[in-house]
């Protein structure tokens, strides 16, 4: 079972859209599926838009087991409302997709045919009725909208180029530990400027010879551990691979890599023992030998 993932909704998502899920996708996809994708959705109006969640947690959450869990998945994917992509570390990108309306369920031959087959024709036809937007034909009418410039006065710049440049996408942090210092590092992932005790933590990694990208791999792991920049968690960290000479970015990342695998199996294999499954066990046991070498939570 897969780890995390994040989630991403670039569309406005009502009231109404959820409504129109409801009414058309259950006959469809059963309700299992119906509350993965509002609970989707809940948690990314809820919290940071780069926040990641935990499988675990939301089978959990949801009384879906992971077989479950990723059959509704599976589901929400098949009928296009959610598309699924895989980053480079092996977690999942899930993008939620607007539901069809009722106008564009009935010029949709498999998703109509679809609730038909489940509910029936008389009972499909009620429905569409009753949530379809209805409009006049203006095939033969002569539109009389007044344009911009016969109400407003057009200014002679106001037609100039002036475009304002926006960065709409989320940060992946594991891109930016190679090129970037440091402080710029905390600050990219913070959105904040870099505190005293984070300038002096650096200053200190630096005194015992490691570089910025040795020091943005160790900052990194506290973030997928923690969730934050723990300077002191940091500075154990450090000090360990200091002491055993240790200083190649490269092998620094393979061991923090292994460490990091070794606390999500061990994490993923205990929730499965607390629900009578333990198939993660011996996968587990094979992995003890780095958790103990590399374990700084003591």
């Amino acid at each position: 079972m897969m780890n995390y993932f994040y989630i991403e909704n670039s569309q406005d998502i009502t009231n109404s859209d959820l409504q129109n899920l409801r009414m058309f996708y259950t006959p469809i996809i059963g309700p299992s599926a119906i509350s993965l994708y509002q609970h989707l959705l809940d948690l990314h109006n809820l919290y940071n838009k780069d926040k990641k969640y935990d499988f675990a947690e939301t089978s959990e959450f949801l009384l879906l087991n992971e077989q479950l869990l990723f059959a509704s998945k599976d589901k929400l994917e098949a009928v296009g409302l959610l598309k699924t992509y895989q980053l480079e570390d092996g977690w999942l990108l899930f993008e939620l997709i607007k539901p069809l309306n009722a106008n564009e369920i009935a010029n949709n031959p498999l998703m109509s045919n679809l609730i038909k087959d489940n509910i029936g024709e008389n009972r499909y036809k009620e429905i569409v009725n009753a949530k379809a937007n209805f409009s006049f034909k203006k095939e033969n009418l002569k539109e009389v909208s007044k344009k911009y410039y016969e109400v407003f006065e057009i200014k002679e710049d106001i037609l100039k180029p002036r475009m304002t440049q926006f960065d709409f996408t989320i940060s992946n942090y594991d891109n930016v530990i190679d090129d970037f210092k440091s402080e710029d590092f905390v600050e990219n992932f913070t959105k904040l400027s870099i505190s005293p005790s984070q300038k002096a933590l650096i200053k200190k990694l630096r005194e015992l010879n490691f570089n910025d990208t040795c020091i943005n791999r160790f900052m990194n792991f506290s973030i997928k551990v923690n969730h934050a920049i723990v300077c002191s968690y940091v500075e154990k960290i450090a000090k360990d691979y200091a002491n055993r000479n240790l200083f190649s970015a490269d092998a620094i990342d393979t061991e923090l890599s292994a460490a990091y695998f070794a606390k999500t199996s061990q994490k993923e294999a205990n929730y499965s023992y607390n629900n009578r499954n333990i198939e993660y066990e011996n996968a587990v046991n094979n992995m003890r030998f780095i958790s103990e070498d590399l374990d700084w939570d003591d």
